[in-house]
């Protein structure tokens, strides 16, 4: 599979972990190169990460499509597969909006705007915390109740809490239930391998 993306995405690092915890070989294309934008570009018309081609050529875009394509290809292997699509779906979509609503603030004010005093961005402040709160109340353990294997959410929660880590948006570090969680799965080899950081894409 070729995967358009960078190091530091949480949604590219989604699929990477899916990828390699089902032995899908990944050609990994950096969109931070002008080369590799204008190749993502050619392909995806939404201009956003993660973006991949198939081994027959089929292209997709988006981590949820991507990943339900990789398990519906080769299987769901030592993944938890989904039982309860509502009360999964909604667990990714918390974490989905928690992720956008802080990189719309960190890449805002990366370019110089003060986040704080734009109400928008404040409400996104908001948004985080109150996703992060709903997230965490509804961990036992090292996985969402009710779980007993990794599945996609727990994956999309990993990826979240470490990217909040690398990016210094939420103190996940001062709060024990966020801290065990996440150490506790990134110590499995599809996410020590796909940690976030600044270096190519491969």
């Amino acid at each position: 599979m070729k995967l358009f993306g960078t190091t530091t995405s949480p949604f590219v690092r989604r699929v990477r972990v899916v990828a390699a915890m089902l032995g899908v070989p990944v050609e990994g294309v950096d969109t931070r190169t002008e080369a590799g934008q204008a190749a993502m570009r050619a392909v995806n018309p939404t201009w956003k990460v993660p973006c991949a081609v198939l081994e027959d050529g089929t292209v997709l875009w988006d981590s949820r499509n991507i990943q339900a394509a990789l398990v519906a290809r080769h299987g769901w292997w030592s993944l938890r597969p989904v039982r309860d699509p509502v009360v999964e779906n909604n667990r990714v979509h918390l974490v989905d909006a928690a992720l956008e609503a802080a990189i719309s603030r960190f890449y805002l004010q990366a370019d110089g705007v003060e986040v704080d005093a734009v109400p928008y961005l404040r409400k996104q402040a908001e948004r985080v915390r109150v996703c992060t709160d709903a997230l965490e109340a509804d961990l036992d353990g090292v996985f969402f109740r009710g779980n007993e294997a990794l599945g996609l959410a727990e994956i999309a929660w990993v990826c979240a809490l470490d990217w909040f880590r690398f990016r210094g948006v939420v103190p996940v570090d001062e709060r024990p239930v966020l801290r065990r969680f996440v150490d506790h799965w990134d110590t499995m080899p599809a996410f020590a391998e796909t940690r976030p950081v600044l270096g190519t894409l491969s």
